[in-house]
């Protein structure tokens, strides 16, 4: 791994990083590639990957650093965090209630969908009501309607004008 200098962004390679990050290489090349972590590209071709670039896309939530030493970010970045339990719990009640407000908006939305969903069903339940009723009225009108109507007799076939000589000639038809 290449050497932590303080004061300085720490860096690896495509290698490192992976090993660092627990992933593979060709999976953190396609994240490079699409986007979700930016690199160097050196001359040389290879990559060269910020640790803090590294550790935003795939955290490490108390791994090691991949080479079974025990670090955490802050030894990687250069960045001195102290342990603080208060500010800890501070922040776990925080996110606790951004989860109870995303709960509740949820909640909410879910109550919204499913109002509308009854109410579209009311109404194609009206809807088909309406059509059946609609259809009675108009069977029971062409029924009445053949009832009063005399049988007719069928009317005799068209027979098609003649044709005549020009017709006849080029084909043309009337």
């Amino acid at each position: 791994m290449s050497e932590f200098i303080p004061g300085q962004p720490h860096t690896f390679t495509l290698g490192e990083a992976a090993k660092a990050a627990g992933v593979s290489k060709p999976s953190l090349s396609k994240a490079i590639s699409s986007g979700r972590i930016s690199a160097e590209r050196k001359p040389d071709g290879s990559y060269s990957i910020q640790a803090a670039e590294l550790f935003r896309a795939y955290p490490q939530h108390g791994k090691g650093n991949g080479e079974g030493n025990p670090s955490n970010d802050a030894t990687l970045t250069g960045v001195s965090q102290t342990a603080n339990p208060q500010l800890a719990e501070s922040e776990a009640n925080g996110l606790r209630e951004q989860l109870a407000t995303e709960k509740a908006e949820r909640e909410r939305e879910r109550r919204q969908l499913t109002d509308q969903i009854e109410d579209l069903r009311s109404r194609l339940d009206r809807e088909g009501e309406d059509r059946r009723r609609l259809t009675a009225i108009l069977t029971d009108q062409r029924a009445r309607a053949e009832q009063a109507a005399p049988p007719s007799s069928p009317a005799p076939p068209v027979e098609p004008a003649p044709r005549s000589l020009w017709q006849n000639l080029f084909g043309w038809r009337g």
